[in-house]
């Protein structure tokens, strides 16, 4: 398993959402595309903007933490029919790991409302990383830059582009209340 963090999330050039990560060495990225509310959602948290009332991220870790279990680890396991799959790890208070199947963009999301580590499976890493090596050719690096230019909705540390506003969201939410 290689640790990762989320570098940047986006749009890809043709409107797919996109999380990237990049391993703590910053040697490579692996890009995985995921639903748009989950793209929102995982910018939002990178950007430290809270909505008014909890959303579903929120509330799976509020829920975990009401039930005093502790998400250790998320971990992407595999990688089938271009289909990216995840285990999220938790411990009770019993010292119990139990691990949950979950999609990578849900996993993800919790896991940095939680402080969670995210972790790829070698062999997944394998079949879709991008070596920062590999982009000392000109094609690929200028593919490379292509591909950042357009991730446009966040970033983490030293992102300047604006998440996604609440208010985006807001009429999703309140369609949903009686």
């Amino acid at each position: 398993m290689v640790e990762m963090q989320v570098h940047k999330i986006g749009l890809s050039p043709d409107g797919e959402a996109l999380v990237i990560l990049v391993d703590v060495e910053q040697t490579r990225l692996m890009a995985i595309v995921v639903g748009t509310y989950e793209a929102r959602s995982i910018a939002m948290e990178l950007q430290g903007e809270k909505f008014e009332r909890p959303l579903t991220h929120d509330l799976f870790a509020d829920t975990l933490a009401a039930v005093e279990q502790v998400l250790e680890r998320i971990e992407v396991v595999k990688l089938e029919g271009g289909t990216y799959y995840a285990l999220m790890t938790l411990r009770g208070p019993d010292g119990v790991l139990r691990q949950l199947d979950a999609r990578p963009s849900d996993a993800i999301a919790i896991a940095l409302r939680c402080g969670a580590p995210i972790y790829v499976a070698d062999p997944v890493l394998a079949q879709s990383q991008i070596l920062f090596s590999d982009l000392e050719a000109a094609e690929e690096v200028d593919k490379f830059r292509e591909l950042m230019e357009t991730v446009e909705l966040g970033e983490t540390q030293q992102g300047s582009s604006p998440p996604p506003t609440a208010q985006d969201d807001e009429a999703t939410e309140t369609e949903d209340e009686p």
